[in-house]
């Protein structure tokens, strides 16, 4: 099965959702209501995210870090290591949403199981943003990807970001990679400008054609020429450009 399975996305989504080993064994964790067993379901949840972002990674960039035989004593200092700032991970399950809210170096605070609608999941993180510090990470999941965290608004119409620093990861596990990279390879590298890509010939059924973006290819130019760097804009800003 696992040979049948590398190199093929499709069929690797297909497999998990089918099974859907992760929802079933957090479902089963939380069902005992000990803080312990709620951080082993955060840690189980953590483990498939991770597992997904590691097989995209591998067949997307040739990226080959397995956490695969890592036991769950790593995972724990992996979360525990590696998260400077309160976390929110977000797990999606049917009709509800588990929210497990992180302190600083991965101590649980906090844990919300809920029946929601998109409306009750913005209220509810609003509620939970009102009780961390300046800078706050988003593990989403599912359709809570598509909340625009950094809009949301408080009783006196102020945007979120104006209070706090909103950052968004797939996983935790990818606070880790970063934190594997060595000090100098982003600050010795040049940056990526990407401004107004080249959208015309994106056709979607029942929808108008997207339009272009002047003002953002203005903006990145101008950036980059600050920074010395052609940016890929237009025609150039494709997935061949990159």
């Amino acid at each position: 099965m696992k040979v049948l399975l590398e190199g093929n996305d499709e069929w690797k989504i297909s497999f998990r959702n089918e099974r859907d080993w992760v929802s079933r064994l957090v479902r089963l964790q939380l069902q005992q209501r000990t803080e312990r067993k709620t951080l082993e379901a955060l840690l189980t949840a953590e483990r498939g995210r991770a597992e997904a972002l590691m097989d995209l990674l591998e067949s997307q960039y040739g990226v080959r870090k397995s956490i695969r035989s890592q036991p769950k004593q790593q995972m724990e200092l992996i979360i525990s290591n590696h998260i400077s700032s309160p976390t929110l991970f977000l797990m999606n399950d049917t009709q509800s949403v588990n929210i497990w809210m992180l302190l600083k170096w991965g101590k649980l605070c906090d844990f919300v199981q809920q029946e929601v609608s998109s409306d009750d999941l913005t209220s509810m993180t609003y509620q939970t943003y009102k009780q961390i510090g300046d800078e706050l990470v988003i593990v989403p999941d599912g359709s809570s990807f598509l909340i625009p965290y950094a809009a949301l608004v408080d009783q006196n119409s102020r945007y979120l970001n104006e209070m706090r620093r909103i950052r968004l990861i797939p996983s935790l596990t990818s606070l880790w990679l970063l934190a594997e990279c060595p000090e100098d390879r982003h600050s010795s590298s040049e940056a990526l400008l990407v401004g107004n890509p080249w959208v015309e010939t994106v056709r979607i059924k029942g929808c108008k054609p997207f339009p272009q973006l002047p003002g953002a290819e203005e903006e990145v130019k101008m950036i980059g020429q600050i920074l010395h760097i052609e940016p890929l804009t237009g025609k150039n800003a494709t997935k061949i450009g990159f």
